[in-house]
């Protein structure tokens, strides 16, 4: 987690005593919470019936849901064989 450092001045009295003193603290406050969400949407390919050879298209639709600058791979296995990525 990481927190921001905020720093207070505060004068304090005591009583009915006329002099005053400064006190110094800090306050962590954490940040936004880092939501890593990337999804796949959808994957579509262009054919639904192929034969060994046939070139085929694949579109595939990822979105980052969360609130961090995502950098990732999309990579498609067919039969456990990397065919792309």
């Amino acid at each position: 987690m990481v927190s921001r450092c905020i720093t207070v001045y505060a004068s304090v009295t005591s009583g009915n005593v006329v002099s005053s003193g400064t006190v110094h603290f800090a306050v962590s406050v954490p940040s936004p919470l880092l939501l890593h969400e990337v999804v796949v949407e959808s994957v579509v390919p262009s054919l639904t019936e192929v034969y060994e050879g046939d070139p085929v298209d694949i579109a595939v639709v990822v979105q980052n849901n969360g609130n961090c600058t995502e950098t990732f791979n999309v990579t498609i296995y067919v039969n456990n064989a990397m065919i792309q990525t």
